[in-house]
């Protein structure tokens, strides 16, 4: 239905006022979001809330150019207009937004594999623009009446250029890969676990800093990281090379992170491993705020980074910002790269990843039953975009290892799996993509084109009025 609802709003707009059916599309477009974050679970307050309205307002931009300009040009070239407004509003709101590019019509497309290798090459705005011209296509040829002789131009272009998307993608996926795996490791926390801290973590966050609090959660962080480093010992000696927690898997006071960083260089070092950790620390002096952490401990014992969350989630998380400069370091695993989460739905973000050749991205996740697995599912396209492997792993989520095509490794699901641990063989060299290299030029590229077809309708349409 993705590929089908703006044919429907197109045909709508097209048979209204251009104001009513702007309107109309507007508050369309808004109830589907809203309806869509109630499923989420994601509540509702007066900045969402504006957000959504703006959001839908520019999401309905394209329709509202296309029934002024385009309408009353008959030809195919005039079905370029609306995909080529999708896709500037659709990457522009990425931009923009608190939320990144989390809604985008490209991601109902996950799973469909051959149709997503276009990612490696112009990242989700190529699926938009495909989609959206689709639509425009379509409603073309039906105010043709379908009349071969009339639509026979833009129907072989487009289905040309279809097909050539699809073969080009299956082709790039039967391509073998001779690249060396190592085994890694992640490990989720156990629900029963999590449900014993969550009353200290939570009183402790409001404030009640009392002595009976420091202990609780010194206990609480104490309980939490011993499972996770024994479990980390587990997975070493069954040749895991790579051992990845969630994120906050483990939290920490301020005054007790140099004892977890201690214990965790000796178990790397013991272990010959790298542990990727991810920990909450909570410092009194910045509550109710906390820094959301990953810290990658090499098989030395040494620190190799210390990353900070750089998109918390807006209304939602009560985090430090970081600073948006994504780690990279050269390993004999490859060159292994770490994001928190809600930072995998900001391309712009991931691109670091790809201009740095990164082999491998570790992301440490928590999300929530409502949105399991659809969150997961997105961030496996910054992987085929920038051509690393990811190893997502997610407490309340979906965990997730795919290769640089997006092809399945590995998945455990925290909902319906007892033992959260997912293994996975890894390719240690990544593919460098032509999206790496030029970015979101495809983007703009579509901007530039809407400025112009947009001009030449309006000329077009002064000469004819002229006459």
């Amino acid at each position: 239905m993705a590929w089908f609802y703006p044919l429907c709003l197109l045909r709508f707009t097209r048979g209204q006022r251009p104001l009513i059916g702007f309107l109309c599309t507007t508050l369309l477009i808004a109830i589907a979001a809203v309806i869509w974050l109630g499923l989420s679970h994601v509540a509702l307050n007066i900045s969402l809330i504006i957000v959504v309205t703006l959001a839908s307002l520019v999401m309905a931009l394209p329709f509202l150019v296309d029934c002024l300009l385009a309408r009353r040009w008959q030809s195919w070239m005039s079905t370029l207009l609306l995909p080529l407004g999708f896709t500037a509003v659709a990457y522009l709101r990425g931009l923009v937004d608190p939320f990144g590019d989390v809604g985008s019509l490209a991601y109902t497309q996950y799973g469909n594999l051959p149709l997503l290798q276009v990612l490696s090459i112009t990242g989700t705005s190529g699926i938009v623009f495909v989609m959206a011209w689709f639509a425009s296509i379509c409603n073309w040829m039906w105010e043709q009446h379908f009349s071969w002789k009339r639509i026979r131009a833009g129907a072989l272009l487009y289905s040309g250029i279809l097909a050539l998307i699809f073969i080009g993608g299956s082709i790039r996926l039967l391509l073998p890969s001779q690249a060396p795996t190592v085994r890694v490791a992640s490990l989720g926390v156990p629900q029963s676990l999590i449900s014993q801290v969550l009353p200290t973590l939570s009183a402790f966050n409001l404030g009640k800093t009392t002595q009976v609090n420091l202990n609780a959660m010194h206990t609480g962080s104490f309980t939490l990281t011993n499972d996770l480093l024994s479990r980390t010992r587990r997975e070493a000696s069954a040749g895991a090379k790579i051992v990845a927690w969630p994120e906050c898997g483990t939290f920490v006071l301020q005054m007790d992170e140099s004892e977890l960083l201690t214990r965790a260089s000796a178990v790397a070092r013991q272990s010959g491993i790298y542990l990727n950790m991810g920990v909450c620390v909570f410092d009194k002096q910045i509550l109710p705020k906390v820094r959301d952490e990953a810290i990658l401990i090499d098989p030395h014992g040494n620190m190799v980074w210390r990353y900070e969350k750089a998109h918390p989630v807006e209304g939602m998380e009560d985090v430090i910002q970081g600073d948006g400069k994504v780690p990279v370091v050269s390993t004999q695993y490859g060159r292994l790269a770490n994001v928190i989460c809600f930072d995998e739905d900001f391309p712009a973000l991931l691109q670091q990843t790809g201009q740095a050749r990164t082999d491998i991205l570790l992301a440490p996740s928590n999300d929530w039953k409502e949105i399991d697995p659809w969150h997961t599912h997105a961030a496996t396209y910054r992987a085929i975009e920038n051509g690393f492997s990811l190893v997502r792993q997610t407490n309340n989520g979906l965990s997730l290892a795919v290769d640089d095509k997006g092809r399945t490794l590995a998945s455990v699901d925290y909902f319906s799996t007892d033992d959260q641990t997912m293994v996975a063989f890894v390719p240690v060299r990544g593919e460098q993509t032509i999206y790496a290299h030029i970015g979101d030029t495809f983007a703009w590229l579509c901007i530039a084109g809407l400025l112009a077809l947009s001009l030449a309708m309006l000329i077009r349409r002064q000469k004819a009025s002229s006459i």
